[in-house]
């Protein structure tokens, strides 16, 4: 030890005080609460407490948790449990501990003063944690009493290079942690571009596709519009087949027909005459029943008159007045009758009446294909956490094409977009702003998340999203929707 170093006994410093003994239902409610776990596993306590415990004033004064606060595992089923150290590096209002700890807390009479960043360090040192082994006892379960806390010997240096070696080391196990995030984002990453590339086989776009930010431009129609379009072009397609049907059978070789008509003739003959006038009485029968308009269908005189194969149709809302294309720009104004509804659709059901209701370029839909393949990192993360219903029970589309725009995730129950933004945003401001523009002049909220955000601490960054106001909505639905399940 070097020479200007000196050394303590635990009781010499600090008071001793042990915890707070709970029943589990006071726990899950009320105010900040140490666990052992807390104690066990960190050698400075977490920033924040997530358990919590009903307590009063009087417990939250004697059991109160400040900055420079030691806490030691007091009991525990073996001995290596035993007298693990964790640090409070700031004070924690209404904040209280677990009975399973003691707490430590510097007298007020003592005029040597102890970094807590260093004595943090101390106390997880293999030379402490000897010193741990010989004041422990071991009956049915291992433990410290207060005798043999107060024993314990410490080995401190003066205070300024207390502080140096804090700052130091608490460098370099920051580094170890940020290390240890880094691999296990990592990890999760080549899981998810696995299960994206090899299981769902969502391969990135080849070297060969066109660049993805250049956007082409087009007529801007309605969803329901491309499903009409559709519709007539798979009628087209049947009639084209029906015709050349027709045409097959007219070039049929003479004697092909001669041979059918043979048959034909022949087959008559063998019906008995009761049959040919049962047939026949039939026949009228159906004619009786039939009305003249069922008549004119047998006979081929009613033309296909499906919605599907009329004209296309005009988008939900729009007006004849919209008909120069100002309404799809953000111009016009949706009609009490056709404003765009905020249908959630927690029980499961998309709400096909905000997703079809938005206008559509069909000419974008090959660039949405290449986008979705492309395997964006932070994007493929991000649709880990909301596909399949996973984020509030809210229904997402990937890579969904509104006007002349591709963005990034669409949510139809609550009319809202998220947009993974990365470094290629960073010099298109403008182009940003006019396209989060008409995306609200449609009744949709658009939110922004950087790219950083979801690929340092995505389990933060899908807490945060729950605040926005728009998915609050969804918070309420989804838990009325579980209760009712329940």
């Amino acid at each position: 030890m070097p020479q200007n170093w000196k050394t303590y006994k635990l009781g010499e410093l600090y008071n001793s005080t042990s915890g707070l003994s709970k029943s589990r239902e006071e726990f899950g409610f009320g105010n900040p609460f140490v666990t052992f776990k807390n104690v066990f596993y960190n050698y400075f306590l977490p920033d924040k407490l997530t358990e919590l415990a009903n307590t009063n004033e009087r417990e939250v004064q004697r059991s109160s948790v400040l900055r420079g606060d030691l806490f030691l595992t007091r009991t525990s089923e073996t001995l290596h449990e035993l007298g693990m150290s964790s640090v409070a590096l700031k004070d924690y209002p209404l904040a209280t501990f677990n009975g399973f700890c003691k707490r430590l807390r510097l007298k007020e009479d003592v005029d040597f003063e102890v970094d807590p960043t260093f004595i943090g360090f101390y106390l997880r040192s293999s030379k402490f944690r000897s010193e741990v082994g010989k004041h422990s006892t071991m009956t049915t379960r291992a433990s410290l009493n207060n005798n043999s806390i107060a024993s314990l010997e410490i080995d401190l240096p003066p205070f300024k290079e207390q502080i140096q070696i804090g700052k130091i080391l608490k460098s370099l196990i920051d580094k170890i942690e940020l290390n240890l995030q880094m691999n296990k984002t990592l990890e999760e990453m080549a899981m998810t571009l696995y299960k994206h590339w090899f299981i769902d086989f969502e391969f990135p776009h080849s070297p060969n596709s066109p660049p993805l930010e250049e956007y082409p431009q087009g007529e801007v129609v309605s969803t329901s519009q491309q499903v009409v379009s559709t519709s007539q072009q798979v009628y087209s397609k049947s009639q084209q087949m029906q015709s050349k049907s027709q045409q097959d059978k007219r070039q049929d070789s003479p004697s092909q027909q001669d041979k059918q008509q043979s048959k034909s003739q022949q087959d008559k003959r063998q019906d008995s005459p009761s049959q040919q006038d049962k047939q026949q009485s039939k026949s009228q029968q159906n004619a009786r029943q039939d009305s003249p308009s069922q008549q004119d269908e047998r006979q081929g005189k009613v033309e296909h008159n499906h919605p599907a194969f009329q004209a296309p149709l005009q988008r939900r809302g729009s007006h004849s007045g919209d008909q120069d294309g100002s309404f799809l720009q953000g111009k016009g104004s949706y009609s009490d009758d056709h404003a765009p509804l905020k249908g959630r659709g927690i029980d499961g059901a998309r709400n096909t009446v905000n997703y079809m209701s938005l206008p559509y370029n069909p000419a974008l839909k090959e660039r949405a294909k290449a986008l979705r393949k492309a395997g964006n990192l932070a994007e493929v993360l991000f649709w880990q956490q909301v596909h399949r219903k996973k984020f509030l029970g809210l229904d997402f589309d990937r890579q969904k094409i509104i006007g002349n725009y591709i963005v990034d995730f669409y949510c139809a129950n609550v009319q809202a977009v998220v947009e993974i933004d990365g470094s290629s945003h960073d010099n298109k401001q403008e182009y940003d702003a006019a396209r989060d523009a008409y995306l609200e002049s449609l009744g949709l909220t658009v939110i922004h998340i950087t790219d950083d955000a979801v690929l340092k601490d995505l389990p933060q960054t899908m807490e945060d999203l729950k605040n926005y106001a728009v998915f609050q909505v969804g918070i309420k639905d989804y838990s009325a929707f579980q209760e009712g399940k329940d």
